[in-house]
């Protein structure tokens, strides 16, 4: 620990102890933030936070007590009765104190004040219903009362159109009709907005596909296929517009994935749409391109589609002397997607093996372990990988050959299932923990603060906290903007008990300082 930090945690005792308590607080957070393990540091900020609640607490309640006595003694025919009003709605305004003002001015109607009363006498031209309803004005902008603000400040600028106030009261009116209209121009949008986030956020997710491809499952494939189809194609097919988020070379690269997937089909579909929005535009080549690369793609696919035609041909048609050659094709028959087949034939080759040909059978026998584990290496499958090299291990023929080669062959197997299980692992951590639902929750949360919808916000929010494990930035950014929407809706006890909870869990957080810094001025 530094001078500095000693120095600075002086400063804020002597702060304390002359009663400048916010001094301290900004001192020891400062203090705290940049030296987290200064226990008496920590320790005092706590006992100050306390102190300032205890006299927040005391001060409404001798301010509740002041207003009353002024409400109980005042007499309005008395020369003062406008300076000790004036003086209690300065004092309500400055405490942010906003309901207990307009409770004030009810008392005050009580009274029997006449609206058309002078304040001031002849010395200024000011009204008592005039100044009142201003400052009833002002309180309901605070508040978020907006239908309040339009309602009364319309009255108040037809009553009172050379008032002094009338600007203020003006812009009031203004605020909150700009604020409802916003509300109202967002909830028009909001559904399309949430879809084109939907849609950005399975891009996004297809994106990853790229990276992970080699260590997919079948079902993880359809299940991409399935993502590809029903929620970025369609969308595309319905929409056909690309915005600064989505442009054409994002088109490209999700054409590039259906050919990953083995998906022509949804390539042909992806062309079509291509047409339609980019025909006539300066990147309208690359949809010829993806034409071009389709029919080359289809043109290979019907080679390996006629050649995998034929092995299945010369199978059928085998003699169990013919069998050992296909077995040789192992790797061209997989490469053209014979996965079953090649399956097939190394099985009827163990069945069938006639094992009195040792050279030739130690070379058969070998190739079909060879092209049983390629397949299940192929397709990902780990399960399967292990089980067949397990019955290799167990193949009492080859081990009694005493081959020296053997040990070593094993050893590269035994590798290869080491470097499938890291990727999947690799997978599991940096991909499986990626959820598309996840992401678009959080664009729709945002996208809906984006839009003056904040009650659809803070529903969003919620989720992503109670669905989701969240790191402790994604947490406290979270209750950041619940505070801010809550704020916006007039929620200020709701806001209240969010920031707290930030302020709580995650004290270190920027946010829990911003949030602070809103709270301190929120009405009452």
């Amino acid at each position: 620990m530094n001078l500095a930090t000693v120095v600075s945690y002086s400063e804020a005792i002597d702060n304390f102890d002359q009663g400048l308590t916010e001094e301290a607080v900004r001192t020891l957070e400062k203090t705290v933030k940049d030296n987290p393990g200064f226990i008496m540091a920590v320790d005092k900020l706590q006992q100050v936070r306390k102190n300032l609640i205890v006299l927040d607490k005391q001060r409404e309640e001798q301010l509740a007590q002041k207003i009353e006595v002024i409400l109980n003694n005042m007499n309005l025919d008395s020369v003062n009765w406008a300076i000790q009003i004036s003086n209690s709605w300065s004092i309500l305004i400055s405490t942010f104190s906003y309901e207990a003002l307009l409770e004030f001015n009810t008392k005050l109607l009580e009274k029997g004040i006449s609206p058309e009363k002078r304040m001031y006498g002849a010395s200024m031209d000011i009204q008592f219903g005039e100044m009142m309803e201003m400052y009833n004005i002002t309180a309901y902008s605070q508040l978020k009362l907006h239908e309040e603000v339009i309602n009364h400040g319309q009255t108040y600028l037809a009553r009172y159109p050379v008032s002094m106030y009338y600007t203020s009261v003006r812009m009031n009116v203004e605020q909150s009709l700009a604020e409802l209209e916003a509300r109202e121009a967002g909830a028009k949008k909001i559904d399309k907005v949430l879809q084109y986030d939907a849609f950005l956020a399975y891009v996004s997710y297809l994106d990853k596909f790229e990276i992970y491809k080699e260590n997919l499952s079948s079902a993880e494939m359809k299940n991409f296929t399935d993502l590809m189809q029903n929620q970025v194609i369609k969308y595309l097919e319905k929409t056909k517009v690309l915005t600064e988020d989505f442009d054409a070379y994002d088109l490209k690269d999700l054409f590039d994935a259906c050919l990953k997937l083995e998906k022509p089909e949804l390539a042909s579909d992806l062309i079509k749409t291509a047409h339609s929005i980019l025909d006539g535009t300066e990147d309208e080549e690359k949809v010829y391109s993806m034409e071009e690369e389709l029919n080359d793609y289809n043109e290979g696919k019907k080679e390996k589609t006629d050649k995998l035609a034929e092995y299945k041909e010369r199978y059928a048609k085998a003699i169990p002397e013919e069998i050992p050659p296909l077995l040789l094709h192992g790797h061209d028959i997989i490469d053209c997607g014979g996965f079953d087949l090649i399956v097939e034939i190394s099985k009827k080759y163990f069945r069938d093996a006639d094992t009195r040909d040792t050279d030739n059978v130690v070379r058969s026998r070998h190739q079909a372990w060879f092209n049983l584990l390629s397949k299940a290496e192929k397709t990902n499958d780990i399960k399967e990988y292990e089980e067949v090299l397990s019955r290799y291990k167990q193949d009492k023929f080859i081990q009694s050959q005493n081959f020296e080669w053997y040990s070593n062959e094993l050893k590269s197997y035994e590798e290869d299932l080491r470097d499938l299980q890291a990727g999947r692992r690799a997978y599991t951590r940096d991909f499986t923990a990626y959820s598309p639902e996840k992401d678009m929750i959080n664009r729709y949360a945002g996208s809906c603060s984006e839009y003056d919808q904040y009650v659809s916000a803070i529903k969003f929010r919620k989720q992503l906290m109670q669905n989701f494990k969240l790191t402790d930035e994604e947490k406290s950014m979270n209750y950041y903007f619940m505070v801010l929407a809550y704020n916006n809706l007039g929620k200020f006890d709701e806001a209240r008990i969010f920031a707290k909870m930030l302020m709580n869990e995650i004290p270190e957080s920027d946010y829990a300082s911003a949030v602070k810094s809103l709270i301190d001025f929120m009405p009452r």
